[in-house]
């Protein structure tokens, strides 16, 4: 309950002394309160930081670097890769480039795999690539080339396995690198070093998408030209065209029947003009 630091480090030392089991808990109690700093930094010197790992990993969420870097070293003391993997994977604050080189020569293929991986989170992808071909790791070096989105490290990757006779790696960076690789290139090296059977069903699919965005952008163009032709050429309907015909009903335009009615009018009007001028002739005859 005590705020003073110093007590903090004097019961560290005061356990170590007497009751070196209990130290673990010692620190997890203190971890609300000491600076995690100086307190790793003593149990280093006491040389008894291997029994609080449990401490450490207590804290750890804190992603604090000078708790990851000491976790991360016990890892590697211990060997325990799977867990310097999810270490480096999950809390990022620590100086990757001194781990990474670290790590680079160890004995240990799946160390020299994090080491590359943490390379790959620095986005250093020509040295993750060179690390992954070094150490023939190439299905890792296939996806980073793949993330790496990057045409060039994706053509140097191919070359690479074209050179060292590999078919089959070949096929597969093609499958997943088909949206980065540049086609021509492609088929010239296949074509250059008689790969061209394994570049086949890049070519088949490549083929396939090209003759699909053809065929799309024809029927688009075959649209628009029908929309402009009937903005050039509009189609006039007659105005009484929505009415609907009765069984029999003539099919002339309006404009016939319309005249019409007006002749047989101007019909009967002069006939009545003719009747009125006979009928007064019959009532005055001189």
């Amino acid at each position: 309950k005590v705020a003073n630091q110093d007590l903090y480090h004097k019961s560290i030392s005061f356990y170590h002394e007497y009751k070196p089991l209990q130290l673990n808990d010692l620190m997890i109690a203190l971890s609300p309160r000491v600076d995690h700093a100086k307190a790793i930094k003593q149990l280093i010197s006491l040389n008894v930081l291997c029994m609080c790992k449990s401490y450490l990993l207590h804290v750890q969420k804190l992603n604090i670097a000078v708790v990851n870097e000491a976790l991360n070293q016990l890892y590697i003391e211990e060997e325990s890769y799977e867990e310097l993997r999810n270490s480096v994977e999950n809390y990022t604050n620590y100086e990757a480039a001194k781990l990474a080189e670290q790590l680079q020569n160890h004995s240990s293929i799946e160390f020299r795999r994090i080491s590359t991986l943490i390379r790959k989170f620095s986005n250093r992808w020509s040295q993750t690539l060179e690390m992954a071909k070094k150490d023939q790791l190439y299905d890792d070096a296939i996806i980073y080339a793949t993330e790496s989105r990057d045409p060039e490290i994706a053509h140097s990757l191919l070359e690479h396995f074209i050179e060292i006779k590999r078919p089959d790696c070949v096929v597969s960076l093609l499958y997943l690198c088909y949206d980065i690789v540049v086609p021509d290139q492609v088929m010239l090296l296949c074509w250059l070093n008689d790969m061209m059977h394994y570049c086949m069903p890049y070519t088949i699919q490549l083929t396939r998408e090209s003759v699909s965005r053809l065929n799309a952008f024809e029927a688009r163009q075959k649209q628009v030209n029908e929309n402009l032709d009937e903005r050039e050429n509009p189609v006039y309907f007659p105005s009484n065209s929505t009415q609907q015909l009765m069984i029999g009903a003539s099919t002339f335009p309006s404009t016939f029947t319309t005249n019409s009615t007006r002749s047989n009018h101007s019909n009967a009007t002069s006939q009545q003009s003719i009747n009125s001028v006979m009928q007064q002739h019959r009532q005055n005859p001189f």
